[in-house]
């Protein structure tokens, strides 16, 4: 169970939120105008359609956020926005190092039917990298750990640490342009930038359910390195993900 779950009284009826219909609401009319975009699938580690990130809903699911950060990234503590490279679009970030330490995070309210809660995102790893970490955070216990390396004799190193803990799995999934410089180029070693798609399922998560971010960069700054997360999404539900 996250930390941080609490005991729910029982409630009769269904509570229904307005914020989580509308944007239900949009995201269909958006499959009507946009259409379906199959090939997404293998990024969503799933094998239902996706659009633009935009995983559809099953029956039992419940929409909490898809935050694309084309206008900005209202909400997060410590966050900052940047849409100025036409190769990445808008994002939250770009971020460089914390010591560790969680100092990008965003609190969501979580129905309290929900047993399940699938937290997705895009990871950028932007520049010179040489085997830093970001960590994910879920309620500041730290639930992943993906060091990076954009430095071709210290990219077969790479590797992903997920928490050893019963309420938690983790899949990530290179993005299709991870290995080529898409933009924000530091010069240096490298400038190869790389993207993960990387989605968290959590059992029994809580009432307020806080996603963060920190990273073992050595720099505060994003001259030399830095990274940064789009589409971001938390679907929750009363059954376990597909496979």
């Amino acid at each position: 169970m996250v930390p941080g779950r609490s005991a729910r009284a029982e409630r009769a009826g269904l509570r229904i939120d307005r914020a989580i219909a509308a944007a239900a609401v949009t995201a269909l009319a958006l499959s009507i105008l946009i259409g379906v975009r199959l090939g997404a699938d293998r990024l969503a580690g799933t094998n239902r359609p996706s659009l633009a990130g935009l995983r559809l809903l099953a029956p039992d699911d419940q929409l909490v956020t898809f935050e694309d950060f084309e206008l900005g990234a209202p909400g997060w503590q410590g966050g900052r926005y940047d849409r100025s490279d036409p190769a990445f679009g808008g994002m939250l970030g770009r971020f460089g190092g914390t010591g560790g330490r969680e100092e990008v995070s965003r609190t969501y309210p979580v129905d309290a039917e929900a047993r399940y809660a699938m937290v997705s995102f895009d990871l950028h790893a932007i520049d010179d990298w040489a085997l830093e970490d970001v960590i994910v955070f879920a309620n500041g216990v730290e639930v992943l750990r993906q060091n990076f390396s954009t430095r071709p004799d210290l990219r077969a190193t790479q590797r992903s640490l997920i928490a050893d803990l019963p309420w938690i799995e983790a899949r990530i999934v290179p993005g299709p342009e991870t290995g080529t410089e898409r933009g924000f180029a530091a010069g240096g070693e490298a400038e190869f930038d790389q993207t993960l798609h990387v989605t968290l399922t959590l059992v029994g998560p809580p009432d307020a359910l806080r996603i963060g971010f920190g990273s073992t960069l050595p720099d505060a700054g994003t001259d030399g390195a830095s990274w940064a997360i789009d589409n971001f999404q938390i679907i929750t539900s009363v059954r376990p993900p597909e496979d």
